[in-house]
């Protein structure tokens, strides 16, 4: 071989070299090498997405952004159901059951069909024994005892149950009925319904889905409970222990649901029909602030010091960020088209927004108030998002 024949050669081969070890490289990223043991992991590093025409969840690891595992999940998952303990509960609208997870192992233990139909959202009992499932088209409500893991009752007569909320000491459950101005009590020792609390009056006409009462929050370190009449542009506060309602505050229009900040100063409402946020001092009882908001608001996450809010505009593709010192807009940030819904992280540094119409996940560093990266391979329309510790909720 003479010595060009000789110098093509080696050449080549350290092009193929190359070419092998931009491969390995490669590979070894597609399959998460070099990033955090996923022995290390807890439950808190992760972030769980329910991806609904996916029938999956993707869990993603907050420390690198990036989806280190799907689990199939049933039809349509809606929510992923966060309690106390390591087990995690996903409804499965189209199937109705409850997919069980274990978020210490990241593996399914178990499946439980659900009575009714149409399960979207769902509470857990304060100590740990009920959960309630809302059958937002069967107008039921689903009881599952979690330490047999089979149904115990189903209630029924319900005009579009869309949310369940616990009195503090868990006596009470009050479901929420998004074609109804009534809160449903049910006496949870008995699992029957006790009463109906008509939260305002609205003569003349039957309501429609959402323009009930879409939802109902406890108020931390309170007895009072929040609740929105969207038909009615109010707010209302409930005393649990009476079972009466204590204040009706006026709102913006068409509000959707209330979101009450970690240390129990605000309650927030976005209102779709004018575009506004309004915020509720609970103390004073009284509106002290309407911001402008965007269009088609569908949730509202806090900060973990209260300080600031993350306000999901659905129809502008964006967050707004609130400034709860000032009471004042503080930036507008895009995170994709059609974000669902997003959750805070259990430290409190990130906020995670789904985005459906473009099949992302935006990832937004709280210090910062910005966009710092996006996750891909989040399956087909991701739609709600919960974390261990954090902040969630679902629209």
């Amino acid at each position: 071989m003479t010595r060009p024949e000789r110098a093509r050669s080696q050449k080549s081969q350290w092009h193929w070299m190359l070419r092998v070890l931009a491969g390995a490289i490669a590979l070894l990223a597609a399959t998460g090498a070099g990033k955090p043991a996923a022995d290390q992991l807890s439950p808190p590093d992760l972030v769980f997405l329910a991806s609904r025409d996916s029938s999956d969840l993707r869990i993603i690891d907050t420390r690198t952004d990036t989806v280190i595992k799907a689990v199939r999940t049933g039809r349509m998952p809606h929510m992923m159901i966060v309690g106390k303990s390591a087990l995690t509960y996903t409804t499965g609208t189209g199937s109705n059951d409850l997919t069980i997870l274990d978020a210490s192992t990241l593996e399914v233990v178990g499946r439980i069909p659900l009575p009714g139909k149409g399960p979207e959202h769902g509470t857990i009992s304060p100590d740990g024994r009920w959960l309630f499932v809302a059958n937002v088209t069967g107008g039921s409500v689903a009881v599952v005892d979690l330490e047999t893991r089979q149904p115990a009752k189903l209630l029924k007569g319900l005009a579009r149950p869309h949310n369940i909320a616990f009195s503090a000491d868990g006596t009470k459950a009050f479901i929420a009925q998004a074609a109804s101005a009534e809160l449903v009590v049910v006496d949870v020792a008995r699992l029957a319904v006790a009463k109906r609390i008509r939260l305002a009056r609205l003569p003349g006409r039957a309501l429609d889905e959402g323009q009930g009462v879409n939802n109902a929050v406890p108020l931390h370190g309170t007895p009072l409970l929040a609740a929105t009449v969207t038909a009615a542009n109010a707010l209302v506060l409930l005393d649990t222990a009476r079972d009466a309602v204590v204040a009706t505050i006026r709102v913006g229009q068409e509000p959707w649901e209330p979101y009450d900040t970690p240390d129990g100063r605000y309650v927030l409402t976005p209102n779709n029909g004018d575009k506004t946020i309004s915020i509720v001092d609970v103390a004073k009882r009284a509106l002290v602030a309407s911001l402008p908001g965007g269009a088609d608001m569908t949730g509202i996450v806090f900060s973990a010091d209260s300080r600031k809010a993350y306000v999901v505009s659905r129809g502008d593709g964006t967050i707004l960020v609130l400034d709860l010192d000032r009471l004042a807009v503080a930036r507008v940030l895009p995170v994709g088209s059609t974000p669902e819904v997003a959750t805070r992280t259990a430290d409190g540094k990130k906020v995670y927004v789904a985005s459906s119409g473009n099949g992302e996940v935006a990832v937004i560093d709280t210090q910062r108030d910005e966009v710092v990266a996006t996750v891909k391979n989040v399956g087909k329309f991701p739609w709600a998002l919960s974390t261990i510790g954090g902040y969630n909720y679902c629209h």
